[in-house]
């Protein structure tokens, strides 16, 4: 039987040799109302998003190298043994030798093979930080895009109380015998066709609020609701600034100078792997001499290969060329930064500018006027056609000005993913769109 300090030992044994696991953190809950803020979904996706749990799974693969790479010798000893019987002609004995021997690195391979794990680590940090920017960038682009459909189907509404309020207004005239029966048909047409881009609108709002639960993680179970408002388009800071933080905080540009450092130190490794090992041993052996007293012998051994046939170099030359190709990679990310930084800015700058065009001087105008149309048909200054016509103008209009929002809140979030950075928040604080026209 084991005694309990025995027991003890064992099961720390058994402990210390379990693999490494990663930790894992309480799941947080989701609000209580349906209503998210930005700030809060990104807080969600950052614990529970699908790509960011599958990227902090590698970093199991980090610490396995990191293990791989401890163990002090490069391989077991190895234990011999050898025995036989020596016969003369005054008799026989047996002679017998036991032998354990060593491999030793003495050129520093372990210390290599460990900055490379170390460097292998970096590497999986350096990537759970770039899937983490992505997610968040994934969870900006889907939040503002539910924003925009939920505008839309606002507009839409709009629209349809319009057709029934014209459709009302024709069969009034028609009874009234204020006009002729053509108006009727033509409002009735008009209110259906209201009806179905209602139908569309609604149906991209939910796509768009099930992207945003999917990138995010959020649970299938519960609804979710964007809360925020388009808000008032920015331009872009100065393109010299923006150069400035990418250079210090692009994630992709680190995880690439990661990627060099790695293969770098497997370089090192592998150059450092055809250096030959010795092998130390030690023998005990005892040798019989019939008719006289056995022989004890204890002698050390040194054997050392000769690196002739195996010199690693296929590993070396494939090291070598992962380096080469992350050293293109990374200068080629360097030289345009610059580049794609000002392409970003510029598309931000347009497209806010092409908002503010619509939201400051087309729309207000075109509203006035619609209402305005509205009333002379009802007064008979103006036939069907007339307000087909001015309808069908302003519900272009706004169309167009939603599309330029969502081509603005593609092109910050193109500029935020050249950069590296948030570099603002851009649905907190922010007017309204009826505010904006104000």
């Amino acid at each position: 039987m084991f005694s309990r300090s025995g027991l003890g030992a064992i099961a720390l044994a058994i402990l210390l040799r379990a693999p490494p696991t990663i930790a894992q953190s309480a799941p947080l809950r989701p609000p209580s109302s349906s209503r998210a803020s930005l700030a809060e979904i990104l807080r969600w996706a950052d614990k529970n998003a699908p790509e960011l749990a599958i990227a902090r799974a590698g970093l199991s693969r980090g610490r396995a190298e990191i293990a791989a790479a401890e163990p002090l010798f490069p391989s077991d000893p190895t234990l011999g043994a050898s025995f036989g019987r020596r016969t003369t002609g005054a008799g026989s004995g047996i002679d017998y030798e036991v032998s354990v021997e060593q491999e030793i690195e003495v050129f520093g391979e372990r210390a290599a093979r460990r900055r490379a794990a170390r460097a292998t680590m970096d590497l999986a940090g350096a990537s759970v930080e770039q899937s983490r920017w992505r997610v968040r960038r994934e969870v900006h682009g889907s939040f503002h895009d539910a924003l925009v459909a939920r505008a839309k189907v606002r507009s839409a509404d709009r629209f349809v109380k319009f057709a029934e309020h014209f459709v009302q207004v024709a069969e009034r005239k028609l009874a009234a015998g204020e006009t002729s029966p053509l108006p009727v048909p033509l409002a009735e047409s008009d209110l259906a066709e209201a009806r179905q881009a209602r139908i569309a609108a609604a149906q991209a709002e939910r796509a768009a609020v099930l992207e945003l639960k999917q990138v995010s993680g959020w649970p299938a179970e519960r609804d979710l609701q964007p809360a925020g408002e388009l808000g008032v388009p920015r331009d872009a800071p100065s393109v010299a600034r923006l150069v400035q933080l990418a250079r210090s905080q692009d994630p992709l540009l680190r995880a690439r100078t990661a990627v060099v450092d790695r293969a770098r130190a497997v370089l090192a490794a592998a150059r450092r792997e055809p250096w030959p090992n010795p092998r130390l041993g030690l023998a005990y052996a005892r040798e019989s001499e019939p008719g006289g007293s056995a022989a004890t012998l204890w002698r050390g051994t040194v054997t050392v290969p000769i690196p002739v046939w195996q010199a690693n170099r296929t590993e070396r030359l494939r090291a070598q060329g992962e380096l080469d190709v992350a050293l293109a990679e990374l200068g080629a990310h360097r030289r345009t930064i610059e580049l794609r930084v000002r392409k970003a800015a510029d598309a931000v700058n347009a497209s806010a500018a092409r908002v503010r065009v619509y939201t400051q001087k087309v729309l207000p105008g075109l509203e006035k006027n619609l209402s305005l149309v509205e009333k002379a048909f009802e007064l008979g200054e103006i036939d069907a056609t007339e307000v087909l016509v001015a309808r069908e103008r302003f519900l272009r209009s706004e169309r167009t000005a939603l599309d330029a929002r969502e081509e603005y809140f593609r092109a910050r979030g193109a500029l935020d993913e050249a950069v590296g950075t948030e570099l603002e928040d851009h649905h907190e604080d922010h007017a309204t769109p009826q505010e904006e026209r104000k």
